[in-house]
This record gives structure tokens, C-alpha cells and sequence, in this order.
């Protein structure tokens, strides 16, 4: 977790010198700024559900993948639907809400999935 906000931090300076010393890049800085609590939230937001796909392509559970990436996607569009007059704003606010309920119904699937497949394997 140190690395990636040391990562972040460093970015961000890389980002700041090079728009902030181009005056002609100024609207660029303004709206790099603007959206920067967004790209942060970004990899914040999906790395859980990027870990669990691992989980569940060598478990081989791609059905389950399959049905936690259609519900997550229906609830993707019913959100970008619900936040479409917050504009730019309500794109970004869905897509992270789109990876977090897909990290969540992993989970909930993998919990069911576990408790089937290794049900038999317990002494």
C-alpha cells in the first residue's frame, strides 16, 4: 500500500511539473485537478475484483465469473441512468460503484462456491 500512494505521490509531482510549468497547459492542470479524487479512486476501488477474477479463473469457476460480471453491469446501467445529470461526475461515480459491486458479488459467490466444491474434501 506504501508503494502504490509513494507511486501516486510521485505521479502526481511528475503530473504538476510538467503542466504546471506550460502556462498554454493550464486548462490541461485545471482539469487534471479536477478529476484526480477520481483516478485515485480507480485502482482503490478494483483491485479487489481484478484479485478475485485470478481467484476464479484457476478455480475454474467462469460461469460464476460470467453471472457476477452481468449483475454487476445491470447495476452498472441503472446507476449511470440514475446519475446521468451529474455528467462527467456521474460516469466516474458509476464506474466505481461498477467495480465495487463486482468485488462484492464475487464474494458473495465465492463463499457459496467454496462452501459446494470443498464441501466434500473436509474429513
Amino acid at each position: 500500500a506504501t508503494s502504490f500512494f509513494c507511486g501516486t505521490l510521485f505521479r502526481l509531482e511528475a503530473a504538476n511539473s510538467f503542466f504546471g510549468g506550460c502556462p498554454s497547459h493550464f486548462v490541461s492542470l485545471h482539469v487534471l485537478l479536477a478529476f484526480l479524487p477520481w483516478l485515485v479512486a480507480i485502482p482503490l476501488a478494483g483491485f479487489a475484483g481484478f484479485v478475485l477474477d485470478g481467484v476464479f479463473v484457476g478455480a475454474s469457476w467462469t460461469r460464476a465469473l460470467l453471472l457476477t460480471m452481468v449483475g454487476a453491469v445491470a447495476g452498472y446501467a441503472v446507476l449511470l441512468w440514475l446519475t446521468w445529470p451529474l455528467g462527467n461526475d456521474g460516469l466516474w461515480l458509476s464506474f466505481i460503484a461498477f467495480l465495487v459491486l463486482r468485488a462484492g458479488l464475487q464474494l458473495v459467490a465465492m463463499r457459496r462456491l467454496i462452501a459446494r466444491h470443498f464441501r466434500a474434501a473436509r474429513p
